[in-house]
């Protein structure tokens, strides 16, 4: 049995999960003079690519919150998409033309990593930090806030209380599994395989491409380090087992085209299983989930990361007015 701290004073916002989601929604309750604290079970940030493509509208929102250009220097911006089966091209599709209203009318590729260390950079330079290795074992709420119970690394657990907790901690939340949240849906019928390797092709490098075969898929997405993020999606029962191989990802590239292409250093090969699944109400009184911990979708057309970052933007003024005294508290309602 471990002991308890004392309840610390208030906070304004927990937030649980240090992830793109949550760092967005610090930053933003930062910008607004809001208080707030952001913890995480991990001992670390991220150290994997995960998401890559982010949107316009993300960008958007990056850009009120003044990373957005220090993203864009980062990540490398591509216009272009275009799509082929068997061997012909079917569509290409420029977000130049098709995304006049945005001042940003293309996808920029950007590991998640590097999303979330600029994130976190921006938080710092704000003042803000990230508590590592804290992990949220209970949860109860009142009319008047929400108390947890956060455990520590090293040293008693610890009891706070805050106006609102928000779970930004994935598709495994702990939060929404501490709400008893249902998370419905059901698992997508094909799997895929993602990997980071060399190209040498005669293709532009600085566009997207979809290649389709017989059922089969495989999609290549241009990464400022000069290699590809590299899709493969599998009907259910054609999806090989055991670890993602470069083999794997030569025999997909033969099946599928481009002719000729030839990959090489692989790096960051996973293989997984799409659910398709949300919760039924993203907000309990004072305990909100946003991001993977609220929905999940399939990868395909890039919406898991940027969705979840506009969760967290969406809900961050609202929480700020409320907050404020500014708005009725009914305005979380519309979130």
């Amino acid at each position: 049995m471990h002991d308890v701290a004392p309840t610390r004073a208030t906070s304004d916002v927990l937030i649980v999960g240090a992830g793109p989601v949550g760092l967005a929604l610090a930053n933003d309750l930062r910008r607004r003079g809001i208080s707030f604290r952001i913890i995480d079970s991990a001992e670390h940030p991220v150290q994997q690519a995960k998401a890559l493509g982010i949107q316009a509208r993300t960008l958007e929102l990056f850009a009120k919150m003044g990373v957005a250009r220090t993203a864009i220097e980062r990540g490398l911006t591509t216009s272009l998409l275009s799509i082929y089966s068997e061997g012909k091209r079917l569509i290409r599709i420029d977000f130049g033309k098709h995304l006049l209203g945005s001042p940003y009318p293309y996808v920029l590729q950007l590991p998640q990593d590097e999303t979330e260390h600029v994130l976190t950079e921006h938080l710092q330079s704000q003042g803000g930090a990230i508590e590592w290795q804290k992990e949220l074992i209970s949860v109860t709420q009142d009319e008047q806030g929400v108390e947890a119970v956060l455990r520590h690394a090293a040293g008693p657990e610890e009891r706070v209380r805050v106006g609102f907790l928000v779970g930004c901690d994935g598709a495994h939340s702990t939060v929404r599994h501490l709400l008893g949240s249902q998370f419905a849906g059901t698992t997508f019928e094909q799997s895929f395989a993602v990997g980071n390797v060399r190209l040498a092709w005669d293709l532009s490098y600085e566009e997207m491409f979809a290649f389709l075969h017989q059922g089969n898929f495989i999609g290549y997405f241009p990464m400022a380090d000069g290699r590809h993020r590299v899709v493969i999606a599998y009907e259910p029962d054609k999806t090989p087992t055991g670890e993602v191989t470069l083999e794997e990802i030569r025999a997909a590239i033969e099946t599928c085209g481009p002719a000729g292409a030839r990959a090489s250093e692989p790096a960051e090969l996973t293989r997984f299983h799409i659910n398709q699944r949300r919760v039924e109400h993203y907000r309990v009184s004072r305990i909100f989930l946003a991001g993977d911990a609220a929905h999940i979708h399939s990868p395909i057309g890039g919406q898991g990361m940027n969705t979840g970052i506009q969760d967290a933007l969406n809900l961050g003024w609202k929480l700020a007015l409320t907050v404020k005294g500014q708005a009725w508290a009914r305005l979380l309602e519309s979130y």
